[in-house]
């Protein structure tokens, strides 16, 4: 399987965008390919689902470390936001079961 990917976020209070393409891995349908379009396609990362709600409300990811970005952990969300409690409990599982240093906020 392959799908877009655009990824927004701001800086210095203005929006951004990244966008790519992901492809599925055919060993393991946890791990996926991305590739950035246009000037980004020269930059590639992989990445891995490692946790999730049984309700589907939010997902873990691990990214590998490319040229332009360290490697980390994102939370993807359903909702615009996540309460604190949901946050904290969220990286006190994934601090306890996959990290192996503490998980660090990036406001």
């Amino acid at each position: 399987m392959i799908f877009d990917d655009c990824v927004m976020y701001s800086k210095n209070k203005k929006p951004k965008q990244i966008k790519g393409k992901d492809k599925q891995k055919k060993s393991d349908e946890l791990k996926f390919a991305w590739r950035g379009k246009g000037l980004l396609g020269l930059f590639k990362s992989n990445w891995r689902v490692i946790a999730s709600d049984k309700e589907g409300r939010w997902i873990a990811i691990y990214s590998t470390k490319t040229l332009v970005s360290p490697e980390g952990v994102d939370i993807i969300a359903r909702k615009k936001s996540l309460s604190e409690s949901e946050i904290k409990g969220i990286i006190e599982h994934l601090d306890k079961t996959y990290v192996k240093k503490p998980i660090e906020i990036l406001k």
